[in-house]
């Protein structure tokens, strides 16, 4: 309604995050004790219910009534898109991991430079065995 309360039962719509959450009663007065058992057995007489609800349900309609749960999480429309999107992005991560790589056709530009690299690492082998090996020249001043 305009003015902010339900039409069904005249009380505050509920807002924020924990909105579809009991609010429990303060149980230090004796009010607030009785309100808070009174709650208790509300929700018990409900789940009692829907206990019997679901039991009477066929496997089809259970199957149903499952789906539409799943689907239909309590809480802000936002942060269900956002965990929609985070599930279905982390869906195309994995999809993207698990695939080999490809492999790049390659070019004869990196070929020619990849053959110049082996050359000259060979090249620099034999410079450096070559200058490891003992000469006269090497005695030192203590032979």
């Amino acid at each position: 309604m305009q003015n902010g309360r339900c039409h069904w039962h005249g009380g505050r719509t509920g807002r924020g995050a924990l909105w579809h959450l009991p609010q429990y009663a303060d149980c230090s007065t004796v009010a607030g004790e009785a309100k808070f058992n009174r709650k208790l057995r509300d929700q018990k007489r409900y789940a009692d219910k829907r206990a019997a609800r679901l039991a009477t349900m066929t496997p089809e309609q259970r199957a149903k009534h499952d789906a539409w749960h799943r689907a239909h999480a309590p809480g802000a429309a936002a942060p269900r898109r956002a965990n929609r999107e985070r599930t279905r992005q982390s869906a195309e991560g994995r999809l993207l991991l698990a695939q080999a790589p490809r492999q790049r056709p390659s070019d004869p530009e990196s070929t020619r430079i990849k053959k110049a690299l082996a050359a000259a690492s060979a090249e620099l082998a034999r410079l450096e065995a070559r200058s490891a090996e003992p000469t006269e020249e090497d005695e030192g001043i203590f032979a």
